[in-house]
């Protein structure tokens, strides 16, 4: 997967991490505020709709997650960043979340908990009954922003998987593509640097 390099939009990225020499890297640790997902609307629609050619799932939120459809919104609990560069970029890290989503059809049920957003990979991570599978890629025109300890990543897209395609036709018998590039929405990541 390829790695997703993310521009910092401010210099105050320094108040976060110790500046670094050319070609190495900080690391500043995250914790607390939420990721907030706006589902795409069309898929959304092919999700959760009863018409020709819909789904008809029931989505549903994990506590301690929320919805205020098309939002949904996932509690970061911790996480890391490695910044490095110049202009300084964020190169690699780990966003940790809580909660999770259910997408259910009569008695069948997919559940995905504790998404991890994973820079390195690329990908968006999820506990689905015990095994971590990816199934967001990351992508868009993504953005970094640091104003003294608050940190932003914003303009994140979000594709499905063909992890996660394959486990949608599994639970409910579906036969979408597993190489079709289906949006899921976009993200914008709110939480704050912390001491070590």
């Amino acid at each position: 997967m390829k790695r997703i390099p993310l521009i910092v939009s401010t210099a105050a990225v320094c108040a976060a991490v110790a500046p670094a020499t050319a070609g190495a890297q900080s690391s500043v640790d995250v914790a607390r505020g939420a990721t907030t997902v706006t589902l795409d609307a069309g898929t959304a629609a092919v999700l959760t709709g009863t018409g020709a050619g819909q789904l008809g799932l029931t989505l549903g939120v994990l506590r301690p997650a929320r919805a205020d459809l098309p939002r949904l919104r996932f509690p970061v609990t911790t996480g890391h960043a490695r910044v490095g560069g110049d202009p300084p970029a964020l190169r690699g890290g780990r966003i940790r979340h809580s909660g999770g989503i259910s997408l259910s059809k009569g008695g069948a049920v997919l559940r995905l908990r504790r998404f991890i957003i994973n820079v390195d990979r690329g990908v968006l991570t999820a506990d689905a009954g015990g095994a971590r599978v990816p199934i967001l890629r990351l992508g868009g025109d993504i953005r970094l922003g640091v104003k003294g300890r608050r940190v932003t990543v914003s303009r994140v897209g979000l594709t499905f998987t063909p992890q996660a395609i394959g486990a949608l036709n599994q639970t409910f018998g579906t036969a979408l593509d597993t190489g079709a590039q289906i949006p899921f929405g976009t993200a914008v990541v709110r939480t704050r640097a912390v001491a070590r």
